[in-house]
């Protein structure tokens, strides 16, 4: 059920695939709104100034109608499912749709345009929500216990629960990866087992291994991002790039794994 701003209007969304306009004092329907949607109806919203409502449904589509005459104007359509709910934001002719497909999509009423698709989520959302100033939509009901939430007329930000436990990884990786370690398994084609690695704190590597009774030095940079390590070695006269998977790092141990699953596996020197 959907209320009107003056609480005098409400919107009912049935199984029956209708949808009605209730006089809330006097328990009187207004306007049916129907012959559209193929299923059950799941959510429905007034559009700014109230003049339309929008309806989801079970079916995919989004359907938008004038209010007083239970007239169909238009379908937004473009989600992969059922469409769980939808929201118009405050002071601007858009809505913001939620679907089991996983994403929530931002319209244009007015032309049914999809303005931008401003969330993925595996899960899929349940519910949708703006802000009183309509400056930022907020999306739940995921599987995974996160909140998403975007600045819609910026670029969009996310928030969830695992947000600071992943800074804090991004964090530690980057703390745990500087010093030097000694190659102790590697498979072939990566590095030879006893080699050196060393990394700095201003982005700086070398690695260091035999060539005959020699020792070979190669100079490099790296970048962390997460447990992904890219690096730049200078071999000769050729820069080779490279990135990598850090699969378990510690302050004794760290695990790496390249494109092909090719693994290495390293030791702390002291």
């Amino acid at each position: 059920m959907t209320y009107s701003k003056d609480s005098i209007l409400a919107l009912s969304a049935g199984a029956d695939a209708t949808a009605c306009l209730w006089n809330v004092g006097r328990g009187q329907e207004i306007a049916t709104y129907k012959d559209k949607h193929q299923k059950r109806l799941l959510g429905t919203a007034f559009v700014q100034g109230e003049r339309q409502i929008v309806t989801c449904s079970e079916d995919r589509n989004i359907a938008v109608w004038e209010t007083a005459t239970g007239r169909f104007i238009r379908n937004l359509t473009g989600h992969g499912n059922t469409v769980n709910t939808v929201a118009a934001r405050p002071g601007r002719r858009e809505v913001v749709s939620t679907s089991v497909d996983g994403t929530a999509r931002r319209w244009n009423i007015d032309n049914g345009a999809e303005l931008n698709r401003i969330a993925d989520s595996p899960q899929g959302y349940s519910s949708v929500a703006f802000t009183p100033d309509g400056k930022f939509a907020l999306a739940g009901g995921t599987r995974d216990g996160g909140i998403r939430l975007w600045e819609l007329d910026k670029k969009a930000l996310e928030k969830k629960p695992d947000d600071k436990k992943a800074d804090d990884k991004k964090a530690d990786n980057a703390k745990l990866v500087v010093g030097s370690w000694e190659v102790a398994k590697a498979d072939q084609g990566t590095v030879p087992v006893g080699s050196t690695v060393e990394f700095t704190k201003d982005g700086k590597m070398k690695v260091t291994h035999k060539q005959g009774d020699k020792d070979e030095t190669i100079d490099g940079t790296y970048k962390l991002d997460g447990d992904k390590l890219s690096f730049e070695m200078k071999v000769g006269g050729d820069v080779r790039k490279k990135t990598i998977t850090i699969k378990k790092i510690s302050e004794t141990e760290m695990s790496t794994a390249d494109e092909d699953g090719k693994a290495v596996e390293l030791k702390k020197k002291k």
